[in-house]
């Protein structure tokens, strides 16, 4: 008998020890499962900072914003499908109201969204989920409301700040090329640039977008370079020798 139950225990033993052995085993593939699952949504998050961080992510990021403004617009009302729409956020309203009546009921942060040839416009309040009035409104030349902030994509001026011919378009197409519209390409009003600068100018004020520009062109961004005259663009790119 007593042998007997000495052999039930070491058995009772042996299955504990096995058990215990496969317990910690599940234990170590959980944590490392754990431990490989953070660090890919690490790297996700890591690349994804990095692509919104160019040029044609910010543009992307620009884009998806319009695209869920609209949505939430269609909801209420049809829009124009053929026309590509310019839409500003209304940052003034007091002076908006001032000259123009159709402001009456708008509040700052509100939507403008701006059909040109359907000459049509509309204020929309995300905040509220509502259309706050449709009609027209007077647009300038550049298709911006004053008073409102337009969230169109930013323009760039290319400058060729050295005396090799042909630099100036050869930085604009790659620039283009990675999503940024170009306005216009000219000399600057030096030709001895030793590196690339970005004028950031009084027309910009999407920083995020200037910081890609510049980081996609190692340059250094500056205010207002001596020597230079001011443009209507958001962006002035001064290119320099060390782009030969």
């Amino acid at each position: 008998m007593y042998f007997m139950a000495e052999t039930e225990e070491k058995i009772k033993s042996k299955k504990s020890g096995k058990l215990g052995k496969i317990f910690l085993i599940l234990v170590i593939i959980i944590l490392v499962g754990i431990a490989a699952a953070s660090s890919f949504m690490f790297y996700q998050a890591q690349q994804k900072v990095v692509e919104l961080s160019t040029i044609k992510g910010q543009q992307m990021l620009a884009q998806k914003e319009v695209d869920t403004l609209l949505t939430e617009v269609k909801k209420h009302m049809v829009l124009p499908e053929k026309e590509k729409p310019t839409i500003a956020t209304v940052t003034d309203v007091n002076a908006l109201k001032k000259n123009q009546p159709f402001f009456e009921n708008a509040q700052n942060g509100d939507k403008v969204i701006v059909y040109v040839q359907a000459r049509k416009a509309i204020i929309y309040s995300p905040n509220k989920d509502i259309i706050v009035n449709v009609g027209s409104v007077a647009v300038d030349g550049n298709q911006q409301v004053a008073g409102a902030t337009t969230e169109n994509p930013i323009t760039v001026e290319v400058r060729n700040g050295t005396p090799t011919s042909g630099l100036g378009q050869k930085v604009a197409t790659a620039l283009k090329e990675a999503g940024a519209t170009i306005q216009r390409v000219a000399d600057a009003g030096n030709k001895d640039y030793k590196t690339t600068i970005v004028v950031d100018t009084e027309n910009s004020d999407d920083k995020d977008l200037v910081n890609a520009v510049a980081q996609s062109l190692n340059a250094q961004i500056v205010q207002s370079p001596e020597g230079e005259t001011s443009s209507d663009a958001d962006i002035i790119v001064i290119v320099g020798a060390d782009k030969q």
